[in-house]
């Protein structure tokens, strides 16, 4: 069973990496600028909140390549910026759409009960499955009414800060997702791994996992951290 967590640049992995499930967390529009230029676009850039559609998800989405036809992407969908909502879900779901997927399940993982004047408190968990695969889906055989199957998670321990920078999403939320859409031995994908949460929740349950993470402090941490 497959289980690497390197130290690479995702877009020099995707086209030969071989998983059945992907569950990722998008770069906000910062981190996504340069990944949109290697992509051969002009980048992102918040002020024309539409590039993050047109030159970053239309370019990268579409090479993912999971055998069980199902991604799930969980991000901070609404980015607050200048006194607006720049809404990532929305860009997800016209590329998602247009890719040839549909929206399976929909669920929202709150961060905190507090007020946050800078950033959104809610986490967006969607999954999305190919038309054309018919994919896995445990809530009954495993019923997970009690975790998987509520719409409202958390909130979990708070998301992980290298340098100011979110590089881990609560473990429990990638847990939940891959044991729904996922069997033992299932080989899930990260291409944007961070410290490595989505791995060792993989790993957790008994599933294979390939993540890549280019930054080499952020990579060294997470290796250490869930022993990877």
């Amino acid at each position: 069973m497959d289980a690497r967590y390197e130290r690479a640049d995702c877009l020099q992995r995707m086209a030969v990496e071989e998983y059945d499930y992907v569950y990722l967390g998008p770069p906000d529009y910062e981190d996504a600028d340069n990944i949109a230029k290697s992509l051969g676009s002009d980048g992102v850039d918040p002020k024309r909140p539409e590039t993050y559609q047109h030159n970053f998800l239309a370019l990268l989405l579409p090479l993912l390549k999971p055998k069980l036809g199902t991604i799930t992407v969980s991000f901070t969908a609404d980015r607050r910026h200048n006194a607006r909502i720049l809404p990532k879900n929305f860009y997800l779901m016209n590329v998602m759409f247009d890719s040839g997927y549909y929206l399976r399940t929909a669920k929202y993982a709150l961060k905190s009960a507090s007020v946050n004047l800078y950033s959104s408190n809610i986490i967006h968990v969607l999954t999305f499955q190919h038309k054309k695969v018919q994919g896995k889906y445990n809530l009954q055989k495993a019923k997970l009414y009690s975790t998987f199957g509520l719409d409202l998670w958390g909130p979990f321990k708070k998301e992980m800060l290298i340098d100011g920078e979110v590089v881990g999403q609560p473990v429990e939320i990638a847990h939940r997702c891959i044991e729904a859409f996922t069997d033992a031995g299932d080989i899930v994908y990260d291409p944007f791994a961070g410290i490595g949460t989505t791995l060792f929740a993989a790993k957790m349950l008994n599933r294979g996992y390939v993540g890549t993470e280019i930054r080499e402090r952020i990579w060294a941490f997470g290796k250490e951290k869930y022993n990877l």
